[in-house]
């Protein structure tokens, strides 16, 4: 069974906004850093952003953990503008694991992704995870 991760918000004049995250989630599971860093990050995976609502919304990604994750190649502080969505349509977002925070290898990192209106209110959340570890053991 799929599970959609929904969030509705209430829109101005009695219209409504839905996003939905596809995939829901993001669970890169292991990820062994003791391989060279590809271009997009370890296990880059499409994210789509839709619209399923009644009206466009205007879109921004407010920040992303630039420790551990490459996101459409932005650098820097946020916001993202991702701009106007409208109805029925969606945001491509390219995602990777591109680092870990010394301590955290073997353990598991989890965060999110905020996609927020222009004014900075946060409308839906993409829950993302992976276990950085090291193979020295490469069997080489």
């Amino acid at each position: 069974m799929r599970l959609e991760w929904l969030l509705l918000v209430a829109g101005c004049g009695g219209s409504n906004t839905l996003l939905e995250f596809d995939p829901p989630s993001v669970d890169w599971g292991v990820v062994d850093f003791q391989q060279d860093l590809p271009e997009g990050g370890y296990g880059q995976v499409d994210v789509s952003v839709w619209n399923r609502g009644e009206r466009a919304v205007d879109l921004q990604v407010g920040s992303f953990d630039l420790d551990r994750l490459c996101v459409n190649g932005w650098t820097g502080e946020g916001p993202y503008p991702l701009g106007p969505l409208n109805p029925g349509s969606f945001y491509l977002l390219a995602m990777g694991v591109c680092g870990y925070v010394m301590g955290e290898r073997d353990t598991l990192v989890a965060g999110q992704i905020d996609v927020e209106d222009d004014d900075g209110v946060v409308l839906a959340s993409l829950p993302w995870s992976f276990t950085p570890i090291r193979d020295l053991d490469t069997g080489e």
